[in-house]
């Protein structure tokens, strides 16, 4: 009997997976919802039956427990810093300077921007817009030659800033244990209850080779369809409408009944890492890649190149596409690829040296 009972229960999450994936990633349905409401209440029935075949990642919690009581502050394992933005172009030019002169990285005959003096005798000036992402609070450090003389050559990795939500989410073993805003940047509130709703966040991550410990960071958004919808609907019904995708995912996050954030569809880019321990990654790249193997779903269209002049005309492909993307984007973000080279460049008091946003300004 048991036996028949576990296989219902396999059969039951087979096909609501399936069903899951035609309708949120392909827009399409095989069943009606009614049929789907009920391989989901039969779901959650043998669960409730069989709490030994319970598990984390059963689609069924997925759709959200009881609501909470109040938020909880917890603190990040890694503070979530913010990214220094750039409004010129030309400021990416004084951000690879100033990268190259701290690795001790040749820079003459380097092709910058208008506005930064030419480079000669290994010295440049920067001035103007190029100096925008020059930020930094702290006393200028001896180029680090020796320290960088066994890291990999320099590149740029360029991908959309997403116009969302920024949230932590927290695996251990795999599996989904935590999400949390970014708050303060040092503690943020546990939202790990509707983090637990979210698309393109799996409840557990599958694949080979994933960190005991692994702290995903990313933004929680709401596509352009999606708002398109509730907007409709809140016209239809006579009330107040959200005022862009952005808010109403923050406003979602929010919620204390994880069912009603479930309703507004919050779906996931990862576009970083926090603490990851026993990982043996060493870039984004890589770390962009293993997410997506594991079942995590990341910042599309991201690449990465040898130098920023390539780097920029690659963002400039991007920011023409942004009409077309279905979800909103804020600004273009050029990284540092690896991990030990930032680990190098270290950080400021308020971001990373390693990493700035080409930013627009998007709501007044």
């Amino acid at each position: 009997m048991f036996d028949s009972v576990k296989r219902e229960i396999e059969e039951l999450r087979k096909q609501i997976r399936h069903h899951n994936r035609l309708y949120y990633d392909q827009a399409e349905q095989e069943i009606t919802d009614r049929e789907y409401d009920r391989l989901m209440q039969r779901l959650q029935e043998l669960e409730q039956q069989h709490p030994e075949y319970d598990t984390p990642d059963s689609p069924s919690h997925k759709v959200g427990g009881a609501p909470i009581a109040g938020f909880v502050t917890v603190p990040h394992r890694v503070p979530m810093l913010s990214v220094d933005n750039i409004f010129e172009e030309s400021g990416l030019a004084g951000f690879d300077l100033r990268i190259r002169q701290r690795l001790g990285l040749p820079i003459a005959g380097l092709k910058v921007a208008e506005d930064v003096e030419e480079v000669e005798d290994g010295e440049a000036a920067v001035t103007g817009a190029a100096a925008e992402a020059d930020n930094d609070d702290t006393p200028e450090t001896e180029p680090l030659e020796q320290e960088a003389a066994d890291l990999p050559p320099l590149e740029y990795t360029v991908e959309y800033k997403i116009d969302g939500v920024a949230l932590s989410v927290l695996y251990e073993e795999g599996q989904l244990v935590r999400g949390v805003t970014r708050g303060n940047g040092v503690e943020g509130d546990d939202v790990t209850h509707n983090a637990r709703t979210v698309l393109g966040l799996p409840l557990q991550l599958t694949g080979d080779d994933i960190p005991p410990v692994l702290e995903v960071r990313g933004e929680a958004w709401i596509s352009n369809a999606d708002f398109a919808h509730m907007k409709a609907r809140q016209e239809a019904d006579g009330e107040k409408q959200f005022a862009n995708p952005r808010n109403t995912a923050a406003g979602a996050l929010k919620l204390l009944d994880p069912k009603l954030c479930a309703e507004r569809r919050l779906r996931f880019f990862a576009h970083g890492v926090g603490a990851m321990e026993g990982g043996n990654l060493t870039s984004q790249t890589e770390l962009l890649s293993a997410l997506e193997q594991w079942g995590v779903d990341v910042t599309p269209h991201v690449k990465s190149f040898d130098t920023m002049a390539t780097a920029l005309e690659y963002g400039h492909q991007l920011a023409g596409e942004i009409h077309s993307l279905g979800f909103e984007v804020d600004g273009i973000v050029f990284k540092v690829n690896d991990f030990a080279t930032r680990e190098l460049l270290g950080s400021n008091s308020r971001s990373p040296r390693w990493v700035v946003a080409w930013k627009w300004e998007k709501y007044d």
